[in-house]
């Protein structure tokens, strides 16, 4: 579907340099520390375990803010956890960050942090670290410290009736069939 140039797209992944930046921000600014322990902002990361070949044993290294920035903090990617999908349950879908990051400090980790580096879901304890050290939600955070001053008014974590009505067609690469295939509605996707 050709565009026009008025769309609204999907963040997706954008979203960890943003929040890589408002943690950034808070370093400046004396109100977190990049060898902090994690526990010192969200309590339930003081006593995490770990998954090996052995079973589940207690995590040997202590995870900081810093392995939430790159990827060391032995998270993975895994949203089907029990503990998350208990939390979205409960819910109805609408967790609070805290809600859902505190749920998957209940489970084990993939890895002691700071020894490995995995794509996960550490940029998303970290929105959580700082609504905690700015005491502000990650939404109001970011608005008033990235967005706005950047001019960025199209840009945001709630999805208003303008934005629903232009938001761009979605596609996925079939490699079998090699073309691109429509994503059903793009408006009724939700993470």
């Amino acid at each position: 579907r050709p565009v026009s140039g008025r769309e609204t797209y999907w963040m997706y992944s954008a979203t960890k340099p943003v929040t890589a930046t408002a943690a950034m921000q808070l370093v400046e600014e004396g109100l977190l520390g990049l060898d902090d322990p994690v526990a010192r902002y969200l309590p339930a990361y003081a006593h995490l375990t770990v998954c090996d070949g052995a079973g589940v044993r207690a995590a040997i290294t202590v995870m900081t803010v810093r392995d939430l920035l790159t990827m060391r903090g032995g998270l993975t990617y895994q949203l089907d956890q029990p503990a998350i999908l208990e939390v979205r349950r409960r819910t109805g879908t609408q967790a609070t960050t805290l809600e859902l990051v505190n749920a998957m400090a209940r489970e084990p980790l993939a890895f002691d942090p700071s020894t490995r580096y995995c794509y996960s879901l550490c940029l998303d304890v970290l929105a959580a670290v700082i609504e905690q050290a700015s005491s502000l939600s990650f939404g109001e955070y970011v608005q008033q410290h990235i967005f706005d001053p950047l001019g960025m008014n199209e840009s945001g974590f709630r999805m208003t009736s303008d934005r629903k009505a232009r938001l761009a067609a979605q596609y996925i690469y079939d490699n079998d069939a090699h073309r691109s295939i429509p994503v059903g509605d793009a408006n009724d996707y939700v993470l």
